[in-house]
């Protein structure tokens, strides 16, 4: 896999791996790794995931190292 970034949810810590060809996992303690895509849009990148019915959608700007959520920062974990 490639890079891993962490972003905090109402339900705990998310981390979203992504790899090549839009390829990811997104994982959580509670449902375990779900298979997810991403894409990079300009200075976005737009992670999309689904779960028993419910889409999880991450729209993230980057900046720099960074990337910026919904005003959180979204912190490399590798």
């Amino acid at each position: 896999m490639g890079t891993a970034w962490q972003v905090d949810s109402p339900y705990g810590p998310v981390t979203v791996e992504f790899g090549p060809n839009g390829q990811g996992v997104a994982m959580h303690s509670m449902v375990g790794a779900i298979p997810a895509t991403w894409r990079v849009q300009g200075n976005k990148v737009i992670a999309n995931a689904s779960f028993m019915g419910q889409s999880i959608k991450i729209d993230a700007t980057i900046k720099g190292e960074t990337l910026v959520a919904q005003g959180q920062t979204i912190r490399r974990v590798r």
